[in-house]
């Protein structure tokens, strides 16, 4: 990561006070893993939104073929009434 270049560790402050250091070793622990998934999730979501919001055409974006086994998937969904969007599919694709 370009954070660690320079530096080994990292100064985490709470307010005023440093609460924390983070190394490079920490990130590949289970709290630095979960943390970076956490991270993730919340950036998709994100995406997600701003697609909606948008109304972003993004099935012409998208390989065709991903789409195509999106709505395969979607309509397996829709025949034991669950609801499933689209773009949720394709997207954990």
């Amino acid at each position: 990561m370009e954070l660690f270049e320079n530096s080994d560790h990292f100064f985490v402050k709470s307010g005023q006070r440093i609460t924390h250091i983070v190394t490079v070793s920490d990130l590949d622990k289970l709290p630095g893993r979960l943390f970076m998934f956490g991270m993730f999730c919340l950036f998709e979501l994100k995406i997600r939104n701003i697609i909606r919001k948008r109304k972003i055409q993004w099935e012409e974006i998208i390989e065709s073929n991903a789409v195509a086994h999106g709505q395969i998937i979607q309509l397996t969904h829709r025949r034991v009434n669950e609801i499933i969007r689209l773009l949720n599919v394709v997207i954990e694709k």
